[in-house]
């Protein structure tokens, strides 16, 4: 069984990473973090620990963007 206490860790990245776009759709969201928007069937395979590591390069990502303007 896959532990159950990456839920609360992976919802957060979501929240966090949604905050920082939020115009997207959740699906859009989903595709453009995966690394797979051209094919959704893609991210069926992806397991969680890789999704979580997408999600926090995402969020990093945009902070480095948004620290950049600011200078």
């Amino acid at each position: 069984m896959r532990n159950p206490e990456r839920i609360d860790r992976i919802v957060n990245l979501v929240r966090e990473c949604w905050q920082l776009e939020p115009g997207f759709r959740l699906t859009q969201l989903v595709m453009v973090v995966s690394g797979h928007p051209e094919n959704g069937a893609s991210v069926w395979h992806d397991e969680d620990e890789s999704m979580e590591r997408k999600l926090q390069s995402f969020i990093d990502g945009r902070r480095r963007a948004k620290a950049s303007q600011k200078t």
